[in-house]
């Protein structure tokens, strides 16, 4: 989703103004002024600030392997673009020296120990009690690019059946503590009708 917020930009601009000879017979009586524009580029730019896994982003950059003997780390990469999947990035890097190209991500995809960036951002959203646009404008004000709304509104429905399925456990566990302390006081009153139901499942 993860999207709509794909950032690349690269752009060659070469200006060069039109050379007139001093001589030129079409403007006669006239001094001309020659001026040569250097080219400029503007370079792939990433701007604006992250969210990030910084240990996950050491650890990768410590796995980094350069192949060729020439004897190049970390410091000789040159960063290429970033790709962002809502609040999940992946910064793609090329070696000056021997080429080789790494992908290094803000964070794990699947975390197995916390929820991924996109889904905390959304379910907090849900706790406190807004909604979209009120997340883009607190992300905007702290200068991080926003996840698309079409990521908000899965990622709302992922969480949406989480919470009714924890709902639902915390109901029959319960109904199970209370049907097990009605046992053990003796207060059952079941209907001489009474039926015992087995599950479906």
């Amino acid at each position: 989703m993860y999207d709509d917020l794909f950032g690349e930009q690269s752009t060659n601009i070469i200006a060069h103004s039109p050379i007139l000879e001093p001589d030129d017979k079409s403007l006669p009586g006239l001094s001309f002024e020659i001026t040569n524009t250097p080219k400029t580029t503007t370079e792939v730019c990433s701007l604006g600030r992250r969210i990030a896994d910084i240990f996950y982003i050491f650890e990768q950059i410590k796995k980094c392997i350069h192949e060729g003997g020439f004897g190049c780390t970390f410091m000789d990469m040159e960063f290429v673009r970033e790709i962002r999947f809502g609040l999940r990035s992946q910064f793609q890097f090329t070696c000056k020296m021997c080429k080789i190209n790494i992908k290094i991500e803000s964070e794990k995809k699947v975390p197995e120990t916390y929820l991924p960036v996109n889904l905390a951002a959304i379910s907090g959203s849900i706790s406190i009690g807004i909604g979209y646009s009120q997340l883009e404008e607190i992300l905007a004000s702290t200068d991080i690019p926003c996840m698309s709304s079409s990521t908000f509104l899965s990622g709302q429905e992922e969480i949406g059946d989480k919470i009714h399925c924890i709902a639902q456990e915390a109901m029959r566990l319960a109904g199970e503590e209370e049907r097990r302390l009605a046992i053990d006081a003796n207060e059952l009153d079941i209907p001489r009708w009474y039926t015992h139901v087995h599950s479906c499942s």
